[in-house]
């Protein structure tokens, strides 16, 4: 095992950037996050307003979900 030789002084300001390193990046992706709801937000609002929604018949053509298919033969077997 290597030991390595490191005072706690130095380990503490290492543990404290990469706190901060891990913090500014959940900041970034929080906002990131919030600029796409407001814009899904927006697009919803706008879309009410031009066209009702389209409406699929109830008899339409329906897509499995997935992994049902290894669920049915697992069933089978």
């Amino acid at each position: 095992m290597i030991h390595l030789n490191i005072s706690l002084t130095s380990l503490a300001a290492i543990l404290w950037s990469g706190m901060l390193i891990i913090a500014g990046s959940i900041w970034v992706l929080s906002s990131q996050v919030r600029k796409l709801v407001d814009l899904l937000e927006e697009r919803g609002r706008a879309g009410d307003r031009e066209a009702p929604a389209v409406r699929r018949a109830p008899g339409g053509p329906r897509v499995a979900a997935r992994g049902s298919a290894n669920r049915a033969s697992s069933r089978a077997n």
